[in-house]
C-alpha cells in the first residue's frame, strides 16, 4: 500500500492519495504520524483520493475502529469535510458505511464521490 499525503496550508486542505490493499493498521498508523505533525490542524477539510486503492479487507469492526480514532482527532471544532473519492462500486458502499458511522459521532460532515470534480467542487462551496 502506499499512502501519500498534501497539506496545502493556504487553503487548509489536507489532501491523501492511497493506492493497493488498504488495511486498518496500516491506515491508523498512517494517521497516527499525521495527526502529531506540526503542520496539521484538526479543523482543516480532507479529500481522500481512494481511486487506486482496495477497501475490501476492512470489516465492520475496523471501519468503527477507524471511526473512533479520527472521530477523536479530527473536526473536533465542528466545521470540517471530508470528500471521499472511489472508483469501486464494494468501496463505495464501504465508503458510505464509514460516512454515516462518522457523522453520528462528530458535527463534521462526510460524503463519498466517484467524480473527483464533484469532491472538490463540494469541498470549495
Amino acid at each position: 500500500m502506499k499512502f501519500t499525503t498534501d497539506i496545502d496550508k493556504g487553503t487548509a486542505l489536507r489532501r491523501h492519495k492511497v493506492i493497493g490493499k488498504l488495511s486498518k493498521n496500516k491506515l491508523l498508523e498512517s494517521l497516527g504520524k499525521l495527526y502529531t505533525a506540526p503542520d496539521f490542524q484538526p479543523d482543516m477539510d480532507v479529500l481522500w483520493d481512494l481511486r487506486e486503492a482496495d477497501l475490501s479487507v476492512f470489516s465492520t469492526v475496523d471501519i468503527e475502529l477507524v471511526r473512533d480514532f479520527v472521530g477523536a482527532r479530527w473536526g473536533t471544532g465542528g466545521s470540517s469535510r471530508a470528500a471521499l473519492v472511489v472508483s469501486r462500486d464494494v468501496d463505495f458502499g464501504l465508503s458510505r458505511m464509514f460516512e454515516m458511522l462518522l457523522e453520528s459521532h462528530t458535527t463534521s460532515k462526510v460524503q463519498v464521490f466517484r467524480d473527483m470534480d464533484e469532491a472538490l467542487e463540494w469541498l470549495g462551496s
